[in-house]
């Protein structure tokens, strides 16, 4: 007479499932193409997953704050909105005091973009720079 046993499973492709956790694929879709359900792979391989995710997340954090510091000022914003808790009010009006406050930001934002640049630009060799001596070149803020 023949039991009713459950199959095992054969195991999956560890780095396959790593590798498409990282490029952001979502845990139904990996699931889906290895024909298995969310649960089990959940189970078997949730390190593989979660290790990918992060991996995706620490890779696109670190190209939005290169991003960033490199002078865009949208990836600027998106970052201090995000991390640093900055929201847009509507018909906020600057003051005297908050105009000041506006212009020291902007100094020291561009101390620290003009520092990040001159380190850049140290560790790589045949960057040419603006002739100040700094050894970066210069970028404004508006």
């Amino acid at each position: 007479m023949a039991r009713n046993r459950k199959r095992k499973k054969p195991p999956l492709d560890e780095r396959l499932i790593y590798q498409m956790a990282s490029m952001g694929v979502g845990l139904l879709d990996i699931a889906r193409y290895f024909g298995v359900t969310p649960e089990y792979l959940k189970r078997k391989y949730g390190y593989e997953i979660e290790a990918g995710r992060i991996t995706a997340n620490v890779t696109i954090a670190n190209k939005l704050y290169e991003t960033a510091l490199d002078g865009h000022v949208s990836a600027m914003i998106f970052w201090l909105k995000a991390r640093a808790g900055w929201r847009e009010t509507a018909g906020a009006e600057v003051s005297e005091v908050g105009e000041e406050n506006a212009t020291r930001v902007r100094e020291m934002l561009e101390r620290f973009i003009n520092y990040y640049q001159q380190s850049k630009n140290n560790t790589q060799e045949g960057k040419a720079d603006d002739g100040d001596g700094s050894g970066a070149t210069d970028i404004t803020v508006q």
